[in-house]
């Protein structure tokens, strides 16, 4: 079977359909990592699921809210986060993952799927999959029942 890297971050819309897809694609035989921020760690072993920090980017995440408020540190932090450059090729260098999904607000960790070739299947989540098998299909995902 294939093993699978989820990257997430703590957004309150997209943990829900991440766990439900690595719970799908693990009761299909397949191996599930999620790598996401500090504060995700327990939500996901929880659910009996692996997980993998992205620590470059997790030590640039707000433990408060800012001044200037979310947005302004949600762009720094993890929609146009540098750091998940280095953190999602690192995960990525050792070819341990067959597959990989990324929320589709994590551009940076996009860039480094993208940057990593084609020897690997990656998609993009997006905010129309609302469930855990949609998503499989969405995947591309053909695991025997």
């Amino acid at each position: 079977m294939a093993r699978w890297l989820l990257l997430t971050w703590d957004g309150a819309g997209n943990q829900g359909p991440m766990t439900g897809l690595a719970r799908h694609l693990r009761a299909r035989g397949h191996e599930v990592t999620v790598a996401g921020y500090r504060w995700q760690r327990h939500r996901f072993r929880k659910a009996g699921l692996a997980f993998r920090p992205l620590p470059r980017a997790d030590a640039g995440y707000p433990a408060a809210p800012p001044p200037e408020g979310w947005l302004p540190a949600l762009v720094d932090a993890v929609w146009a986060c540098s750091a998940h450059v280095e953190d999602v090729s690192e995960l990525l260098a050792d070819g341990a993952y067959d597959g990989v999904v990324a929320d589709c607000l994590m551009f940076g960790a996009l860039a480094a799927l993208e940057a990593s070739g084609p020897r690997r299947r990656s998609w993009c989540t997006a905010r129309r999959v609302r469930s855990a098998r949609r998503a499989a299909r969405w995947t591309g995902c053909s695991c025997p029942r």
